[in-house]
């Protein structure tokens, strides 16, 4: 499969292998407003700053109002974590630690990529304190630390994290 958005609409093709050619089997592919699954390393849940943590526990609790418990998939993979999240909706998150407190994913070739890709399917980035985020407003950002996210996560997640946040970068471009 090859995801590919020249700055109209991501689109996905397939490999035919008996044409030898990519053919276009999804047009102007969308986040969807809502998803049911979270993805971040939870290996590394006592590394986490206390807002991730938070998070991390309000995606576990029940509540039906709210569809949760959300569902934690994590593959260990940015590109099959936030492929998923963009069929299925959701959340990935790959949060700073003590020993990598500017993140792990690198800004140039995981980073820009991946946020382009998002704001191609709808999606908008904002900056956050350790996080890096893509869901649904056009914004800029440049920083390394990454999550991404359908649209209804954001004010959750903002909420939640608060008290690890110096500043709040999120701005619409409406």
């Amino acid at each position: 499969m090859l995801v590919y958005t020249t700055g109209c609409g991501v689109h996905a093709f397939t490999y035919d292998p008996s044409l030898g050619v990519f053919c276009l089997c999804q047009e102007r592919m969308r986040f969807p407003e809502k998803g049911k699954t979270y993805s971040i390393n939870e290996g590394n849940y006592i590394k986490f700053p206390n807002g991730v943590k938070k998070y991390i526990k309000f995606c576990q609790e029940e509540d039906s109002s709210t569809s949760r418990p959300y569902t934690s998939r994590y593959i260990g993979s940015l590109v099959a974590d936030f492929h998923r999240n963009l069929l299925k909706g959701g959340i990935y998150l790959y949060p700073s630690t003590a020993s990598h407190p500017q993140g792990k994913l690198r800004l140039l070739y995981e980073c820009n990529p991946m946020a382009f890709l998002a704001e191609q399917a709808a999606a908008k980035q904002a900056m956050v304190k350790n996080v890096f985020w893509i869901s649904f407003r056009k914004a800029f950002t440049s920083a390394a630390r990454s999550s991404s996210a359908t649209a209804i996560w954001l004010t959750m997640w903002n909420a939640l994290s608060a008290n690890t946040r110096t500043r709040n970068l999120y701005h619409h471009a409406e």
